[in-house]
Parts: structure tokens; C-alpha cells; sequence
């Protein structure tokens, strides 16, 4: 116990020889824009090509950074603790970050993660609270970039009147120079400050929502970018092989939640963008996309935003804009979406001519509303008149979808066994808005180009009721099928 105290009375000696003291002063505007007056006095400290500001406010902690370089994905890394490391908390900053392998996701704005010095390495992240981050990142033209960041001492696990140390880094997330951090705290700097205990707690309840939303988002992205199954899934819960009308309400409007409360940031606008085009709300997610460009120019070629677009593109079959958005692409990658238009030309003139004849139709209705699709005509002998009889006894009335996936489509089970594909050397590709009968043998709804990821045969396109089957989840039903042949057709016309 003795040694303890000297040990304590010796490091509170060094501490006041040098250290961080930081002054009070007032709450500053967290808008991530670095005002002279507002950080005027401020304790100072290098960082590679710029400058950190800190200082307090009542029971607060405020940090400042600024940079005198184009923003290409740094992130800040706040450590606080005792100096016998008992009390180590670290903040990561993420003002446009994201990780890098596919499926490509935004990380979140902020994450915490509290431990012991020894333990740090078996710590897991949490959702910091009472915590506000605000960057200006990614714009136009921009040499520069600034961040601006409020804790609550709390958060921090500081407790007042004690010996704390800090230490404040940026790096480039997933390099070598992200490093875990060797220097023990005994060596970082002191923090000295004059809290306030009276103060007002910095309470930030809306913050605190997103922080939470988002830290369970990179859970899940972490895992999958690892190809291993979720263990709290909330994107798969709610639009993979089960998709859920409400958990994608309730993902939307959390976006909405973080857009609305900082609506130039990245990790907000890229799941808003990510969780319309999922949720087959392919206009919405259009013009969040132009919105995400117009606030952060500089995102436009952040991988997790080209993933996104690509995606849609091509999902709507807008070539033109495909190119003209990617030149400089690889050729490799050019040249299959060569093949995927020339594919899709060919699949518009087979559409222009079934247009042309009184082909037979199939409606469908459903919960969500009618859905009438075009049947195409096969070279097969025979082989129109068997798919209609076949869809014709099919037990698709009342059953849950075999699978309701986002972005994909929704499938039911009830085809007859004796179902078989066509006898074609080209059959019909699935693209969006066509009706498939893939290997299984289900009835596919096609929302997304499905014959990209999977095979299958498209048996005909959607006239009437696409919107109804956008908006279909694993809760829909078909209530009726109805196949109305080409001369019954011929003689109502």
C-alpha cells in the first residue's frame, strides 16, 4: 500500500511539470467547422499536417482537429485513462470511414471501447454516449479537413480530482500504420483540467440513438466481411429470404434519424442510400444518391458509394449511365457489363415482339394488389400450352413465400413436379420485373436482375403491379392465379 502512495505522489509530481491544461470556456458550435474564436486559447497539439485543439467545458471534453491535406479516409483515436492503465477508454472517430472488403459498409461515427490497459486487447467496442462528433469532409475541391468532437467526462470513465493521461492519433483505418498502440499510459500525456462538478451532464439522447443503431450495423458488417454469420443480425433479419415490412421501417427511420440530425454525414446518407435500394424504393434511393454527392463531392468515388450506385445502375439496366459514371474502369469489368447490355438489348426486342402478339397472361392477385404479367412464347412444340396448364394447377393460393429477399424478389413454392424448363438453347434471363422459375422450382417475382446471382428461367414480365411487387414481404400472400390463354384473349380483344 506504502508503494502505491509513492508511486501515485511521484507521477502527480511529474504532472506538474508538463501535461495538457486545458482551459475552460463555453460549449463550442459542433458543426466540425474550427472557429477562431471559439477555440481561441485552446490547448494546442501537432498532429500529422495539422493542428489538435482541446479543452473543456464544465464536465465535457472538446476536441478539435484540423488538417491541412485532402481527406482520404483518416480516422481519430481519442485513448484516456489512469496513468496504471485501470481505466483505459478509447473513442474512434469516423468521419468517413468504411470497411474495406465487399460487402463494403460505412463505420460508424463513433465507437468506445473501455478496459484495462492489460485487457485492452479482449475488449469489446460499445456505443459511447453523451458524445456528439461533426466532421467537414469530402467536399468540393477540399485541401483540408476538419473534425469536431464533445464527450462527457463520464463517458470517458475519468473520475474528477484523479491523475488522467491522454493520448490523441490519426490513422488510416486497416494499414499497417493502424497499428494497435504499444506506449503504455504511464508514458502519454497528462491531461490536467479543471472540471467542474456542478456543471450540467452533456446529454445527447439522439446521439446516443444513432451511436447505438450504428454500432450493431457494424457488427453485422464486420461479420459478414469476415463471411461468417451474424450474430445480431439486423440488415439480414430484415430483408434476407424473410423480409420484414417493419424491421425495414424501423432501419429507415433510424437513418432518417441520423440524416435529419447531421445531414452531411457519410455514415447516414450511405445506409439511407443502402436500405431504399434493399427495400426495391429504387427513386428514393436515386435521389438520396444525388443528395450524398451534393453534400460530399468527394464521396462520389468512396468505394461503399460506387458499390451502391453500380448496383442500382444496373439493377434498372442504365447502361449509359453506367459508363458514363465508371470510365477508367477495369476493362474486365467493362466488358461483362458490355455483355449485360447487349443481353438486355436482346431481352427488349424479345419484349417488343411478345408485345406485338395476344399472348397468354397470367394474373396474379395478391395482398398487395394485382400483378399481370406477359407469358412468353417458346420455340418448344407444345411447350406454351404445358407451362399453362402447370401454372394453371399450381397450389401457390394462401401459402407464405418460399423466400422474400430485398432487392431480389419474392418467391413462392407449388409448381407442379413434372415442372421442367423449356427446351431452348437461349432461354429468357431474369432481369428486374420479370416472373422466373430458378432450379428450385418456385415462382419468382423478380425485383433485381436475379440471373446475375443465380440461375433460373423467365417465363414471362411484369405488365401491370410492379410497384405491388416492390413493396411484397415475407408476409404477402397470393390470393388467386389466373391464366387467361391467347385466344381467350384474342376474342375479348
Amino acid at each position: 500500500m506504502g508503494s502505491y502512495r509513492i508511486v501515485s505522489l511521484t507521477l502527480l509530481l511529474s504532472f506538474s511539470a508538463w501535461g495538457a491544461d486545458l482551459p475552460q470556456g463555453a460549449l463550442p458550435t459542433i458543426d466540425g467547422k474550427i472557429g477562431a474564436e471559439e477555440w481561441a486559447g485552446a490547448y494546442k497539439m501537432p498532429v500529422p499536417h495539422g493542428t489538435a485543439y482541446l479543452r473543456i467545458s464544465g464536465r465535457t471534453l472538446c476536441i478539435a482537429v484540423e488538417v491541412q491535406r485532402a481527406y482520404t479516409g483518416q480516422r481519430i483515436e481519442l485513448r484516456t485513462s489512469d496513468p496504471a492503465g485501470d481505466r483505459l477508454t478509447l473513442v474512434q472517430m469516423h468521419p468517413a470511414c468504411f470497411i474495406p472488403r465487399p460487402p463494403f459498409s460505412a463505420l460508424p461515427p463513433l465507437l468506445m471501447r473501455q478496459s484495462t490497459w492489460t485487457d485492452r486487447g479482449k475488449a469489446r467496442f460499445s456505443p459511447p454516449y453523451s458524445a456528439k462528433l461533426r466532421a467537414r469532409v469530402l467536399e468540393k475541391d477540399a485541401k483540408s479537413w476538419s473534425a469536431e468532437c464533445c464527450i462527457a467526462l463520464e463517458c470517458l470513465d475519468l473520475p474528477i480530482g484523479q491523475p488522467a493521461v491522454f493520448n490523441l492519433t490519426i490513422t488510416q483505418p486497416f494499414t499497417k500504420s493502424a497499428r494497435p498502440l504499444a506506449t503504455p499510459p504511464a508514458q502519454w500525456e497528462p491531461l490536467k483540467a479543471k472540471w467542474d462538478p456542478k456543471a450540467d451532464l452533456f446529454m445527447t439522447p439522439e446521439e446516443d440513438k444513432v451511436h447505438a443503431w450504428a454500432q450493431r450495423l457494424f457488427s453485422e458488417g464486420v461479420d459478414l466481411a469476415r463471411q461468417r454469420a451474424p450474430q445480431e443480425p439486423m440488415l439480414a433479419a430484415a430483408f434476407d429470404e424473410q423480409m420484414d415490412e417493419q424491421k425495414v421501417k424501423e432501419l429507415l427511420a433510424m437513418a432518417e434519424l441520423e440524416v435529419k440530425i447531421a445531414p452531411s454525414r457519410y455514415h447516414g446518407l450511405w445506409y439511407q442510400l443502402h436500405l431504399l435500394r434493399r427495400a426495391n424504393r429504387l427513386q428514393e434511393a436515386d435521389a438520396v444518391y444525388r443528395a450524398l454527392i451534393e453534400r460530399l463531392p468527394g464521396a462520389k468515388r468512396i468505394e461503399p458509394v460506387l458499390q451502391e450506385r453500380n448496383v442500382a445502375l444496373l439493377t434498372e439496366c442504365r447502361f449509359d449511365d453506367f459508363e458514363r459514371e465508371n470510365r477508367g474502369i477495369d476493362s474486365k469489368t467493362m466488358n461483362w457489363v458490355q455483355e449485360l447490355r447487349t443481353a438486355w438489348e436482346y431481352e427488349l426486342a424479345r419484349r417488343k415482339r411478345e408485345a406485338k402478339a395476344p399472348g397468354a397472361r397470367l394474373i396474379l392477385k395478391t395482398t398487395r394488389g394485382d400483378v399481370e404479367i406477359q407469358m412468353y412464347r417458346f420455340q418448344e412444340k407444345g411447350y406454351d400450352e404445358l407451362l399453362q396448364q402447370w401454372l394453371g394447377d399450381t397450389q401457390l393460393t394462401g401459402k407464405a413465400p418460399k423466400s422474400a429477399t430485398g432487392a431480389l424478389g419474392t418467391a413462392w413454392s407449388g409448381l407442379p413436379t413434372k415442372w421442367r424448363a423449356p427446351q431452348t438453347e437461349n432461354p429468357p434471363s431474369a432481369w428486374r420485373g420479370s416472373v422466373a422459375i430458378p432450379g428450385d422450382g418456385t415462382l419468382l417475382l423478380a425485383t433485381g436482375a436475379v440471373h446475375i446471382t443465380m440461375r433460373s428461367y423467365a417465363i414471362g414480365y411484369i405488365l401491370k403491379g410492379m410497384e405491388h411487387v416492390d413493396a411484397m414481404t415475407a408476409a404477402d400472400r397470393i390470393e388467386s392465379v389466373k391464366v387467361v390463354p391467347a385466344a381467350a384473349r384474342a376474342e375479348g380483344d
